[in-house]
């Protein structure tokens, strides 16, 4: 899945800021600135008389590169987007980025990439010059953190409240919005559309300064920390004027202020790619070559098999294994594991196990759980090696849709099968374990064996962006 997302701007000079091409404050539109282990998959292996699964010495033969076609090991073959930061170190503008920005110049001159950063300016208040990220690349939650390395060089204004220089963020279908502007020597929020909120006097033309925007969409503060320290604060607020649009802009952006800048890092985590990791059939890719990619895990003496249905997964003893795993895992206090597959068959010599699972543990703690797919019947545990609570449901007379919710807060995981909560279990902490965070989809335990297709898995545990 490549997360490239075209997006359109406006030409000819306008300021589009609010996406409609208006005038600014002096026009009359309204606009922004217009009045505006397997077993399980690293885990100890207490079945196997203490073999590790990690691909280590103990594990059973399993390898986590089985040199079959598109197995583990192989590197992606597509430009794969992890995050929404740019950085002068990657030698390019930020349009030409993975994720793009789109760049929105009414100006004569274009940005200037150099060593130092990337130098946007422009020469009247009637000239714009920015990056913008927009819906439907922008998806935000309820916190969102924007992060920036820049350097005011110049900046005048003919109002109060607009700066040579700005940051302006705006989400959710009401569009709860602010700016962060930064003139010589000063920087400030608005309270409210053309009205300057809490301002600061602060070097900023002397050399690069770090500023970080948090963002609580639930409570609608707003916070902006300077090279470290708490320095303003304010609110979202709304004009009813303005379009619906979630977006980002940050360079000169003011139609009565003009200005120039030099940028050396902006990044935020509102991108809808960040923090989820999503494989489908119809990418047309197995797992391992998807973006962001799943490392195999493959034991056996076949390789996974993509077709148009999904990827079948397949062992053809309790000792092999074949599995998808991913460690790059940032969990939040709420983790959300969704998958739709189905069981071919299945077998365990013991009951706490079977030939299809999702393994996953987060945290320092390794605080763990996983949920069990047998022929005909799905369990979690409630210890590493008891099973939890079990339901009797269909699993391989077709394809089926499963949610696992975590809340890491108060322990508690439940399944929902086909939209209809069904399980219900805790996270529990095995003391044998490593710590290394992680989910493992497919045949992951040494005492099962199994095959099974599955169509998709995605989570929101990615350790993508932020």
């Amino acid at each position: 899945m490549i997360y490239m997302v075209g997006l359109v701007a406006c030409g000819g000079g306008s300021d589009p800021v609010d996406g409609s091409c208006g005038q600014d404050e002096d026009g009359g539109q309204t606009h922004e600135d217009a009045g505006q282990a397997p077993d399980d998959s690293g885990v100890v292996m207490e079945e196997d008389a203490g073999a590790a699964m990690d691909g280590g010495p103990g594990d059973a033969g399993m390898s986590m590169d089985d040199a079959g076609p598109g197995d583990g090991g192989m590197p992606p073959v597509m430009m794969c987007c992890t995050d929404a930061g740019w950085d002068v170190t990657e030698g390019v503008t930020p349009d030409a980025d993975c994720v793009p920005w789109t760049l929105v110049d009414s100006g004569p001159m274009a940005p200037s990439l150099g060593s130092a950063g990337l130098a946007i300016a422009t020469a009247s208040n009637a000239q714009n010059q920015y990056y913008e990220q927009a819906a439907p690349t922008i998806d935000a939650g309820d916190h969102v953190q924007i992060r920036f390395r820049m350097q005011v060089t110049s900046s005048s204004a003919v109002e109060p409240w607009r700066a040579g220089t700005g940051v302006l963020f705006t989400f959710g279908p009401s569009r709860e919005k602010n700016s962060l502007y930064l003139a010589d020597g000063e920087i400030f929020l608005l309270s409210a559309e053309n009205v300057r909120g809490m301002s600061a006097s602060v070097p900023t033309s002397d050399a690069m300064h770090d500023y970080v925007i948090d963002v609580d969409r639930l409570t609608g503060s707003v916070s902006v920390s300077y090279d470290g320290t708490p320095t303003l604060t304010g609110n979202l607020f709304i004009n009813p004027g303005d379009t619906t649009t979630d977006r980002i802009l940050w360079g000169e952006v003011s139609n009565v202020a003009t200005g120039s800048s030099v940028w050396e890092s902006f990044e935020h985590d509102a991108w809808s790619g960040c923090h989820v990791a999503a494989w489908a059939a119809s990418d047309a890719v197995l797992p391992d070559l998807d973006c962001p990619p799943w490392t195999t895990v493959d034991s056996a003496a076949a390789d996974p098999v993509l077709s148009s249905a999904g990827v079948t997964v397949s062992t053809a003893s309790n000792a092999e294994n074949m599995a998808y795993t991913q460690t790059s895992i940032a969990a939040g206090s709420l983790v959300r594991i969704a998958f739709r597959m189905r069981v071919v068959s299945e077998s365990t010599s013991a009951s706490w196990r079977a030939g299809a699972g999702v393994i996953f543990a987060f945290g320092p703690a390794r605080e763990k759980n996983s949920l069990y797919v047998a022929d005909g019947e799905i369990f979690l545990l409630s210890a590493e090696n008891i099973r939890g609570m079990a339901a009797t449901v269909p699993t391989s007379d077709a394809m089926h849709d499963y949610v696992v919710e975590v809340d890491r807060t108060t322990g508690a995981v439940t399944v929902s099968y086909d939209a209809v909560p069904t399980l219900t279990g805790s996270l529990f902490v095995n003391p044998g374990d490593t710590t290394t965070d992680l989910i493992t989809w497919g045949e992951v335990s040494n005492v099962a064996t199994g095959e099974s297709i599955w169509e998709s898995f995605e989570h929101d545990a990615y350790a993508g962006c932020l």
